[in-house]
């Protein structure tokens, strides 16, 4: 895993995902729209993906605690649940952290994604490598390789996004 890999499976227990998701949306305190709507981020900071970390034992739930040590993360960043509607996109766009204190700990292929409900019609294009395998957990490197995500799917698409120091 260098500063240059694309992106890699996560190899981590099955979790549900209605149960993680319900824990996380009880305390991530700061909420988002764009794409008039189509696209909601509810997420645990307001200032975007930096420091201080938050200690693992910090955290009110112990299913997310442990959803965070099995992504590998020893303290956490940021982390995030994302949807997006039907017929929405994320513009091409390079995730730009070069000038946050916690770059060092998230450069590289270290931001936890997974696509964890309704990923069917949903695709995300990562760089030179393609379209990515969302509907499995995943470390990805979206602040060296420009990425977009285009939903033409059904039903809305739910992700839980997450930056921490890896172990």
């Amino acid at each position: 895993n260098t500063d240059s890999t694309p992106w890699k499976y996560l190899d981590m227990p099955d979790y549900n995902p209605d149960e993680i998701v319900s824990e996380l949306r009880k305390w991530l305190p700061c909420h988002f729209e764009r794409n008039n709507g189509g696209y909601r981020m509810q997420q645990l900071t307001d200032y975007g993906s930096d420091l201080p970390f938050v200690e693992i034992q910090d955290i009110p739930s112990k299913l997310v605690q442990q959803f965070i040590r099995d992504i590998g993360y020893t303290r956490l960043i940021d982390i995030a649940v994302h949807e997006l509607d039907p017929g929405t996109y994320i513009d091409i766009h390079r995730d730009d952290h070069y000038n946050r204190d916690a770059y060092p700990y998230m450069r590289g292929c270290k931001k936890f994604y997974w696509a964890c409900k309704e990923s069917s019609g949903a695709y995300f294009k990562h760089g030179t490598s393609g379209l990515l395998p969302i509907e499995k957990p995943l470390l990805i490197n979206t602040i060296e390789h420009v990425h977009s995500v285009i939903h033409e799917g059904d039903n809305t698409r739910t992700t839980i996004l997450a930056y921490g120091e890896l172990d």
